[in-house]
């Protein structure tokens, strides 16, 4: 809680900063819809405006939008639920999880956890804006104003009351269609830019959804933060002061929460405070437990007096107390039993020389052994980032250094090629027989691409030879049949008239160089209608010698050349793949030296 204390400062100034940027960047209103986040009151001289309230859950059959971007954290993180403490560990928007102990005072102003979509989540509180009507000078006011009547602006709401009374109040202090309703939650229970949720956050989850409400987010003590029903429609009945309470949880695979786990967690709310009143667990059950938590610094539980907001409405209501009952309520600070009651130990002499904001000097050594581990750490990873980077840098070298010999390879594997094909040519111009020559051509090139011929076998019942390959590509339309060999054989021989009247069977043989034509699509029509098919892989060198014609000189020609160029192919298939994993080294080693640079960033 001091530690929370000792950031106020810095946190009033982010809140009334992000306010600012929602009265000029969301778009206005015509109407308050529902006199904010708990329907509100009639405003001044006029009734409450009809209508869903802002934050609330949607009609049915009108899913939520979702909130825009703003200038949200990033998304993600890796998150992982450690069951020895029923906590999640790891990091989420680029915050460490956890980086509360509990029970601890949540901050009262600002980030308290974020949502399953990485955005902030904030407490109950705004730190105030407008001008009350004690207000003695123009430095008293923070701008935006709430209420706007015309070109004259007014209204106030402070710092420390929970948005749903704030919103409400409005209706009654400011003139009747004056509320500046922009400035309330979003139906999401969210606003401002960077945009935040206050309030139940409804797109995350589907609150009509049967049991267990599902995770929304994840707080920083690392407890997970759920959808506001413990059962099909029905909240928890034993919420503690902070909002939480232990049962059993549905699964959330995606931060490893196994189904049925008995942890303490947070419920989302409609009434304050709405998302967290502390970081609890087992043994924050009563008021009592809350409150004393926030007993340091000038803001705390217990200075609950009159508020004025207006010439004509004050409210009681204890001012930046996060702690409220089941019904959203302040216990009476004034009340002797548990439940309500301020215990605080009467202060101890201040130590002399503390600087402000501690409490101790053992606090205040802390903080600072804190912080000195924090720069330490901080120069650990932002050295760590730098190694990796010149690592980063030196594989990205070698990779160039690859790919300008992979370059290289590549122009002698064509070279290579280029006098195959002459030794190729120079073969099939001895070959007397074109259908013989067209195979020996088709082998040759396979040959040359380092690949084997691919041979299909089938039977076609024809009147003859010519016209059973003219029938099987008929049933090959995916084989174009200029760049395909095809002979076909007689199964047996029929007899004279027979033969005349009736198709005869033909074995066909179709050979392919599958760098040129691929069969596979054909051979799967081809048995979906019933064909048998045999598919084979063959060298081309070695069925060459088989075509007639093929003097056997230049057959062996050709294998010299076709062998280096394999060879040379190999070569670039393995540099190549060099290439592939040094890229591969490079990228994971840069993302290395990001990880590093954002966990320097966030000590």
């Amino acid at each position: 809680g001091e530690f929370a204390m000792h950031r106020r400062v810095s946190l009033l100034a982010i809140v009334v900063a992000s306010l600012l940027a929602t009265a000029s960047a969301q778009p206005k209103k015509e109407k308050p819809s529902g006199g904010g986040p708990g329907g509100g009151g009639a405003g001044a001289g006029g009734k409450k405006p009809p209508g869903p309230r802002p934050g609330a859950p949607p009609a049915e059959g009108k899913p939520p939008s979702r909130p825009g971007s703003g200038d949200s954290p990033a998304a993600g993180g890796n998150l992982a639920f450690d069951s020895a403490i029923g906590k999640l560990k790891g990091t989420w928007a680029g915050a460490t999880i956890p980086s509360y102990r509990t029970p601890m005072a949540a901050p009262l102003l600002g980030t308290v956890g974020y949502g399953t979509d990485s955005k902030l989540m904030y407490g109950p509180f705004e730190a105030g804006f407008g001008a009350g009507p004690t207000s003695t000078s123009a430095s008293d006011a923070r701008p935006p104003y709430p209420c706007k009547d015309g070109s004259t602006y007014s209204g106030y709401c402070p710092g420390g009351m929970d948005v749903k009374t704030c919103e409400e109040t409005l209706f009654k202090t400011c003139a009747s269609g004056t509320v500046r309703t922009e400035l309330f939650m979003d139906e999401c229970g969210g606003h401002a830019i960077p945009y935040h949720y206050h309030m139940d956050p409804v797109c995350l989850y589907k609150p009509d959804d049967p049991g267990h409400s599902g995770v929304v987010g994840v707080m920083l003590d690392g407890r997970p933060l759920y959808g506001r029903h413990e059962t099909t429609g029905t909240a928890p009945a034993d919420l503690d002061p902070c909002g939480g309470h232990t049962g059993t949880v549905p699964a959330y695979d995606s931060w490893g929460i196994p189904e049925g786990a008995k942890i303490y967690h947070y419920h989302a709310r409609t009434e304050p405070p709405f998302l967290l009143g502390c970081y609890g667990d087992e043994t924050t059950s009563s008021m009592q437990h809350c409150r004393r938590l926030y007993q340091s610094g000038t803001r705390k539980c217990g200075d609950g007096a009159g508020v004025t907001m207006s010439g004509s409405v004050e409210l009681e209501y204890d001012l930046w107390c996060p702690c409220y009952d089941s019904d959203g309520k302040q216990a009476d600070g004034d009340s002797n039993d548990d439940e309500g009651v301020v215990v605080a130990a009467p202060a101890p002499p201040r130590p002399p020389g503390l600087p402000d904001g501690y409490d101790t000097w053992e606090e205040y050594k802390e903080e600072q052994d804190r912080k000195a581990e924090h720069a330490k750490r901080d120069a650990e990873k932002k050295k760590e980032a730098e190694e990796k980077k010149k690592e980063a840098e030196e594989k990205r070298k070698k990779l160039e250094e690859k790919k300008k010999e992979a370059e290289e390879k590549r122009k002698k594997l064509e070279e290579e090629r280029k006098e195959a094909k002459a030794k190729r040519d120079a073969m099939l111009a001895k070959i007397a027989d074109a259908k013989a020559a067209r195979r020996a051509k088709i082998l040759a090139d396979a040959a040359i691409a380092g690949k084997n011929a691919t041979r299909v076998k089938f039977k076609k019942p024809a009147p003859n030879a010519t016209a059973a390959c003219d029938l099987a590509f008929a049933a090959m339309p995916s084989v174009n049949s200029s760049k395909a060999f095809c002979n076909a054989t007689e199964t047996s021989a029929s007899s004279g008239r027979r033969r005349r009247i009736l198709n005869t069977e033909y074995d066909v043989t179709i050979e392919v160089n599958p760098e040129e034509v691929n069969v596979t699509a054909a051979v799967t029509k081809l048995q979906s209608e019933g064909i048998t098919t045999t598919t084979t892989q063959v060298d081309p060198l070695v069925a060459l010698a088989s075509v007639d014609g093929v003097d056997s000189g230049d057959l062996t020609a050709l294998e010299t050349e076709v062998t280096g160029a394999a060879e040379v192919q190999a070569q670039v298939a393995a540099i190549e793949d060099e290439v592939d994993s040094t890229e591969s080294e490079v990228s994971d080693i840069e993302s290395e030296a990001k990880d590093a640079e954002a966990e320097a960033d966030e000590l």
